[in-house]
């Protein structure tokens, strides 16, 4: 929030602590948020930064994810005995990741390699378990 040599920001399913309030976003920042089990139709937790930001924030939230799914065990739950019930959500792992990587990888190629890629919006065409919301076009409007 305060290092100007950060030119853009991911958050992957992390809640934001300090003083976030006091520092809004200055950056192209991509908030890629779990379903929240207990509401699965609520905002995302970091929704704070959404409508305070200074710049482009992207929020993605994908269908059928939870918290889990941001680790390892969505590329190995098929391969391990051990019972996680609960810790995935009902999405297929490898998708997850697929979505996953391909939100980051074409936001990090437009922001810090100013390379064509396609934008959030594009992408949330082709993966239709994804709920996006951006400031991006409200900001540019002068809101």
């Amino acid at each position: 929030m305060t290092d100007n040599r950060c030119a853009a920001g991911i958050n992957l399913s992390g809640f934001l602590f300090g003083d976030i309030q006091n520092h809004p976003i200055r950056v192209p920042f991509m908030n890629l948020e779990s379903e929240e089990s207990w509401c699965e139709n609520c905002e995302p937790i970091n929704d704070i930064i959404y409508h305070d930001a200074k710049d482009d924030v992207y929020m993605i939230q994908t269908e059928g994810a939870t918290h889990g799914n941001f680790t390892d065990l969505s590329a190995y739950i098929n391969y391990i005995t051990t019972d996680f019930d609960g810790l995935l959500g009902s999405m297929d792992g490898m998708r997850f990741l697929e979505i996953q990587s391909d939100y980051i990888l074409n936001f990090l190629n437009y922001h810090l390699k100013n390379m064509p890629s396609k934008s959030p919006e594009e992408l949330t065409k082709k993966y239709e378990e994804v709920r996006f919301k951006s400031n991006a076009g409200a900001r540019q409007a002068g809101r």
